[in-house]
């Protein structure tokens, strides 16, 4: 009993009185122990209890009275009797059994039954109500799945259904890569490809650059999202004229707009300045600077292999700011986009790429440490 709780139908029942001996004490102490079925018992106990109410109270005939009182002045005149004429003696008791009183063995009453159909009637058609609901949910689901099939074969066979490669920056291995499949018309894109795992508390994000306006998130990603050839689905709009592909490391969750380097773009094409607010952007002339990233509380401290622990303390800590510090000149530079760092750009000399803004900060499109350059 301990393995498995008791059946509603059996609590019904023992809240009605019916279940006795050996079973009726194997289901009271699960119950003590159990404390869903002390829950479910004591609701049992609850309905048992309304049902009493509800029946209208019945009252006997006069003549029933009478005989029942009548039946009960002949028990006690027997029962005086034989006391009164019980014998004793020294060697031998006379054992006078006990008559048991007929009122002591009573049939259930027409009442009992009825509860007893009633909560049984009650108890199927709450399972009957939670198998309809269970197959109701297992359709909708079956529905859904149906529709997402017939999109993805609509999207799939598709002859304006096109296809691009991304090609690896120098962040991640030349190995890395990424096939993207898109239709504007459909408002679909799919991705898969191979990348390395990135930076802790890091994931990658695809980057739909339409011809004009912002990117657009085509959905955050981890690698391992393509094991066993699975490929990543996601939703863009109708109609939009793409321009081209990126993928950049961003926070775990993803953001509302690329913030960190890229690590994947259309093969052939330059890292894309993800400049928010106009199509133009992708004319904005970048430079490369040599340099560190320290933090703003450290400045040219930080130009040191071990000052990553420092700058890491600073900034996640201390609220500190990362900042570019150029080799040859020693000027320190506010990064404008800090999502642009990651934990790999830290110790070591980079070669920024971006461009200078007009307050004297930097906007980062890409951070590539010497070492793997």
């Amino acid at each position: 009993m301990s393995a498995q709780h008791i059946r509603e139908e059996d609590l019904e029942l023992l809240a009605l009185g019916v279940i006795a001996g050996e079973e009726c004490e194997s289901f009271r102490t699960h119950i003590s122990a159990c404390a869903e079925c002390s829950r479910n018992f004591a609701a049992a106990q609850g309905r048992v209890a309304l049902f009493a109410l509800a029946a209208p109270p019945q009252s006997p005939s006069s003549a029933a009275r009478d005989d029942l009182l009548e039946r009960i002045r002949a028990e006690k005149v027997a029962a005086a009797s034989i006391s009164a004429g019980e014998m004793h003696s020294e060697n031998r008791a006379v054992a006078v059994p006990r008559r048991t009183r007929w009122w002591n063995s009573v049939w259930v009453p027409a009442a009992a039954v009825l509860a007893i159909a009633m909560i049984l009637l009650w108890v199927n058609n709450r399972r009957l109500d939670n198998q309809l609901q269970g197959m109701q949910n297992a359709e909708q689901k079956f529905e859904a799945q149906e529709e997402h099939e017939k999109a993805l074969v609509a999207f799939f066979s598709a002859q304006d259904t096109e296809a691009v490669t991304l090609a690896p920056k120098p962040l991640v291995p030349k190995s890395a890569w990424a096939r993207v499949k898109f239709n504007s018309r459909l408002g679909m894109v799919c991705y898969t490809g191979d990348l390395p795992a990135p930076p802790p508390h890091m994931e990658y994000q695809m980057w739909i650059v339409p011809m004009v306006g912002n990117p657009i998130s085509a959905g955050a990603f981890m690698p391992a999202s393509f094991s066993n050839g699975k490929m990543c689905m996601a939703q863009m709009p109708q109609g939009v004229d793409c321009k081209s592909f990126a993928v950049t490391i961003e926070p775990m969750g993803g953001m509302p707009r690329p913030t960190g380097p890229q690590v994947l773009s259309l093969a052939g094409n330059a890292a894309l300045p993800f400049t928010m607010g106009s199509a133009s952007s992708a004319s904005v002339k970048s430079h490369a600077w040599t340099g560190w990233i320290s933090d703003s509380y450290c400045g040219t401290k930080g130009m040191s292999a071990n000052h990553k622990d420092c700058a890491v303390r600073c900034v996640k800590e201390k609220g500190a700011s990362y900042v570019f510090v150029n080799s040859r000149t020693k000027k320190v530079y506010a990064i404008q986009n800090q999502g642009a760092v990651i934990d790999l750009d830290l110790g070591t000399e980079v070669t920024l790429t971006g461009t200078l803004n007009s307050d004297g900060s930097m906007k980062a499109y890409s951070i590539t440490p010497k070492s793997r350059m």
